[in-house]
């Protein structure tokens, strides 16, 4: 059995270049088939890459980890060579301004370890016993 079934004249999704698309199923038995939408390898590695960003990405999570959010803030803010508080030329850390850790660039800020410290313990006041944020209660 062929692994193509169909043959027909169509542009590419990227470069816009005229090739012979090809309908596939290349499992047996499988009922699932699709139209090649790209000419050449290097035009499916750019359509990869353009699913696989920000909200079209297969992993993708509204409600990130403590983790992950930092990650994509190191990847996308770009990084000064100097703290933001202070000034001086040191090793630096990205600290959250609101607490909050959203995906928003503005709420983050490159700091030097100590004024990360400092901006923590004066943003974000922590129980000595427990370790657990402090949270203001309104009356």
């Amino acid at each position: 059995m062929s692994d193509y079934q169909s043959k027909t004249m169509a542009f590419c999704f990227i470069c816009g270049r005229r090739f012979l698309s090809v309908k596939s199923s290349r499992l047996e038995g499988s009922t699932k088939a699709s139209w090649k939408i790209t000419c050449s390898s290097p035009c499916r590695l750019a359509l990869g890459a353009l699913k696989r960003t920000g909200k079209q990405h297969w992993n993708w999570k509204e409600k990130p980890s403590y983790f992950t959010v930092h990650k994509w803030v190191r990847e996308n803010k770009e990084k000064p060579s100097k703290c933001e508080h202070c000034k001086k030329v040191k090793r630096l850390e990205i600290a959250n301004v609101s607490g909050e850790y959203k995906r928003e660039l503005n709420d983050w800020k490159w700091l030097c370890k100590s004024c990360h410290h400092q901006f923590d313990i004066e943003q974000h006041p922590t129980d000595k016993k427990t370790g657990e944020f402090i949270t203001k209660k309104v009356v």
